[in-house]
């Protein structure tokens, strides 16, 4: 049994305000470039299973254009591969927070596409010997037993600890999940290709669609990912041989090496900014960082900013994020910068305006043992679970 496992696609993201000639944001149309080429792949990969591990969209009311995107692509899919089975979960960005507001998914139900939007969903599948059940992240804590007998194929929206930032409070556990049976556990959330267990993966998102791009690149560099693309997972054996598909960047991201700024002038700053960006060859249509610390004031305002706005130009964006010199920042400012999100979050708390009748104190107490519960560490990078320098 082969099985193509793909998650984060994220239709309908935008970023940086730039469009293209018709009009559409430029980094939308990079998403839905990439489930083309996804989409081209899978086909070509001809799999029994296509498991979609969760946000499909990248908001609950994703514009039109990205619905279209969806719907034709899905049909596509259904037309080429008439015998595949094809399911999908709601992820956290594809769940409504109030009844009201309606799920998108269904419309692909039509296409013979099983979609679990609130509830998990079971699948027989008798001629692969195959049991499906998939967990949307509204049911993550509710995963139900897989089946006696035959295969048995998990598709579960979840965050897991180490993985997907925060761990949230119904966090998978991989190695508990190998335990309860589950002969592959196809995983959505955490944007990087990896594998969280002996049978368990995430696909990572087809694109760079995160808060953190530069973060993604860090990791995928360490654990050998070829950038965004989808997994294949070979079941005839029953033991998954798990094979990472790319699919091609839609453009690049490329985070610079940093520039340490201590004791430069504004004109060998310059020199050094230009070195760099030589480096690339070339800044068109690329999306790229550049860090350089220990700037000051002056330096900063004598830099060729004539020059840096014709570079920012040429590329999608160009994030040039000077940091200012240590000795310039006061020690007010540098104890706010470095205080905890448990302090700031007691702060706020305490200043909220509450009701007479309610304890302050044990309505702080409260909020931040709700904060603990959750399991947020503020000194973790999201991306490599590594504590941060300064944080």
């Amino acid at each position: 049994m082969r099985l193509a496992h793909l998650a984060d696609l994220h239709l309908g993201f935008r970023q940086f305000d730039r469009t293209t000639d018709g009009g559409r944001n430029t980094r939308e149309t990079d998403v839905a470039i990439a489930l083309g080429r996804a989409i081209d792949d899978v086909i070509g990969q001809r799999p029994d299973v296509v498991a979609i591990a969760g946000d499909v969209f990248h908001s609950v009311r994703p514009p039109n254009s990205a619905i279209l995107v969806f719907v034709d692509q899905l049909a596509r899919l259904r037309a080429a591969l008439p015998e595949a089975v094809v399911v999908l979960v709601a992820g956290n960005h594809d769940t409504p927070r109030t009844t009201e507001t309606g799920f998108i998914l269904p419309l692909v139900e039509r296409l013979g596409v099983h979609v679990a939007l609130l509830e998990p969903l079971q699948l027989a599948v008798e001629r692969l010997g195959l049991t499906i059940t998939a967990v949307p992240s509204a049911a993550a804590s509710r995963i139900p037993a897989p089946a006696a007998a035959g295969l048995n194929l998990l598709v579960l929206h979840a965050g897991v600890a180490g993985f997907s930032g925060p761990a949230p409070r119904d966090a998978a556990d991989p190695a508990a999940l190998e335990v309860a049976g589950w002969d592959y556990v196809a995983l959505g959330d955490y944007h990087v290709a990896a594998q969280v267990g002996r049978r368990a993966w995430y696909s990572g998102s087809i694109e760079y669609t995160s808060t953190d791009p530069w973060g993604e690149l860090k990791k995928q560099n360490e654990l050998g990912v070829a950038g965004k693309g989808y997994l294949t997972v070979d079941l005839t054996r029953g033991v998954p041989v798990v094979t990472f598909r790319p699919i091609g960047p839609t453009r690049r991201f490329v985070d610079l090496p940093p520039i340490e700024g201590t004791g430069l002038g504004a004109e060998q700053l310059d020199a050094a900014i230009a070195d760099r960006i030589a480096e690339l060859g070339s800044l068109e249509g690329a999306v790229v960082r550049l860090v350089v610390r220990e700037v000051t004031r002056d330096v900063r305002r004598a830099l060729n900013h004539k020059q840096l706005a014709t570079w920012k130009g040429q590329a999608l964006n160009l994030q040039i994020d000077l940091r200012r010199a240590e000795h310039e920042i006061s020690p007010a400012a540098r104890a706010s910068r470095f205080k905890q999100l448990d302090e700031a979050l007691a702060e706020f708390l305490g200043a909220r305006a509450l009701d007479p009748a309610i304890d302050r104190a044990a309505f702080v107490e409260r909020g931040l043992a709700v904060f603990q519960e959750v399991g947020l560490d503020p000194k973790r990078d999201p991306y490599t679970n590594e504590i941060v320098p300064g944080l």
